[in-house]
């Protein structure tokens, strides 16, 4: 070790010093090991991401049609009632005058199962199918707003027998 020049070496690998470097960590970031104590000492902060990571598993994603003041909250699950994450919900909907108008949304669903469309209008020709698929597994829902503006509804999804 060398520390004549100012410079922190073990051999051939030469660290310039760094302000406020105490001995131990030079050595550590030599050593290759300062991650690995950089990860021991992350450990509480660590907790923290993972309460961050949960509560952002909890809240329900949406996307907002911006087309009127309607919404509806899906529930999928399978056919055992386990909710299931990552379905894909899509819907297509046709609106306006003679519904020349047309727009194909689709959300994913959390870990809870849940996933929310916003902004649908409540005067529709007919009602609005959504469909659930996640892998080979599907299922779908009918939402008719001008009956109920703000609704919860539940999709099982289940394989198909082919």
């Amino acid at each position: 070790m060398n520390t004549r020049s100012g410079k922190l070496s073990f051999g051939r690998n030469v660290l310039p010093p760094v302000a406020g470097d105490s001995a131990i960590r030079r050595i550590l970031r030599a050593s290759g090991l300062c991650a690995v104590v950089a990860a021991g000492l992350a450990a509480p902060g660590a907790a923290a991401a993972q309460t961050q990571a949960a509560a952002l598993a909890k809240e329900v994603p949406s996307v907002n049609a911006a087309i009127g003041p309607c919404s509806v909250e899906f529930t999928v699950n399978d056919a055992d009632g386990k909710p299931v994450y990552d379905a894909k919900i899509r819907t297509h909907i046709a609106y306006g005058f003679m519904s020349v108008r047309k727009m194909d949304l689709e959300v994913g669903s959390n870990a809870d199962g849940k996933a929310r469309f916003d902004g649908l209008p409540q005067k529709l020709r007919d009602p609005l199918w959504f469909r659930a698929r996640r892998g080979a597994a599907e299922g779908s829902a009918s939402y008719n707003p001008a009956k109920n503006c703000q609704a919860e509804h539940a999709i099982v999804i289940i394989r198909n027998p082919s």
